[in-house]
């Protein structure tokens, strides 16, 4: 009869090698979509995308969000040129200013909600 330790050392091995396999394949199933939704983002404005993807990795609310000033560099990242591209609209143009303060908006609420498809918030 075998040593009734080894084979439960076996059975949690086992059982440890099942969950980290699936803590890793459910970590990658989540940030796929996320890693495409930040290159969206990255595109659309041209932002700084590690510090993006650093600030999605972190799970920041709104009282830590420009914690060490990341969301200002994020926002001085922006280029504002596409910013104002991406929001105006063929029958009522926005002004720098307006576009600005909606990329903002945007950045925040990406950030704060786990990242969105962009296509849905245009």
């Amino acid at each position: 009869m075998p040593n009734c330790s080894c084979m439960m050392w076996n059975v949690a091995k086992s059982s440890w090698r099942k969950a980290r396999r699936y803590a890793t394949t459910s970590r990658i199933t989540r940030t796929a979509p996320k890693n495409s939704q930040v290159e969206q983002i990255t595109k659309a404005f041209d932002v700084d995308g590690a510090l993006l993807n650093e600030m999605m990795r972190l799970d920041l609310t709104e009282t830590t969000l420009n914690e060490f000033g990341r969301f200002d560099r994020l926002k001085a990242s922006v280029n504002r040129s596409l910013a104002k591209a991406f929001f105006d609209k063929p029958d009522s143009p926005v002004s720098q200013f307006t576009a600005n303060l909606l990329a903002t908006k945007l950045l925040k609420s990406f950030i704060l909600e786990g990242g969105f498809d962009l296509d849905d918030r245009k």
